[in-house]
């Protein structure tokens, strides 16, 4: 389980990803961060809710 202060951690790098890029999707936060598939949607769901990102598509086909 992860803590809320690694948490936040990540969710500002997944952040710092998606400035850089303009568009992510989970699987280039799997691969920036070393996390699982389940734990990149968290994340990304996570800024969604906060109104940080907005999420385009669903499915495999979401970005972000």
């Amino acid at each position: 389980m992860y803590s809320i202060a690694s948490m936040t951690t990540s969710a500002d790098s997944v952040r710092s990803l998606a400035d850089r890029r303009g568009t992510i999707r989970n699987r280039d936060v799997v691969d920036a961060l070393g996390v699982s598939p389940a734990t990149a949607h968290r994340l990304l769901h996570a800024l969604v809710v906060s109104g940080i990102l907005e999420r385009e598509g669903k499915g495999r086909a979401a970005h972000y």
